[in-house]
């Protein structure tokens, strides 16, 4: 399908490889989450610094220790536990757009992780 946008060279030059955390059920032990059944996948995408706009509009939500992520396909939606790696630090993946409609791409925003609430494998 033809669409209106097209990304491809932009992801191209700024893809890398991540690891996608798929968190599943599981349970806390001594202060941590410790899921049943997570497992990984590794993927290619763009990420990118938060906007300074997106920053300011999130009303202290978002910070620039978040970043954005873009993809040329799904990598999950906000209902699942979703987990990124990148550069060392783990992200939640808090929200996603899909502009499959208009371009061949999917975005996402990842919110830092701090370190006691990872998910964790056994």
């Amino acid at each position: 399908m033809n669409r209106l946008f097209n990304f491809d060279d932009l992801i191209d030059r700024h893809s890398c490889e991540i690891r996608v955390k798929y968190c599943g059920r599981g349970e806390y032990v001594h202060g941590r989450f410790v899921a049943d059944d997570s497992f990984y996948e590794t993927r290619f995408g763009a990420v990118l610094p938060m906007s300074v706009n997106k920053i300011h509009s999130s009303g202290g939500y978002l910070t620039s220790a978040d970043k954005q992520l873009i993809t040329r396909t799904p990598i999950g939606d906000t209902a699942e536990d979703i987990r990124v790696e990148f550069g060392g630090r783990e992200y939640k993946v808090e929200q996603d757009t899909d502009y499959g409609a208009y371009a061949d791409i999917y975005q996402y925003i990842l919110k830092w992780v701090e370190i006691n609430d990872r998910c964790e494998s056994h």
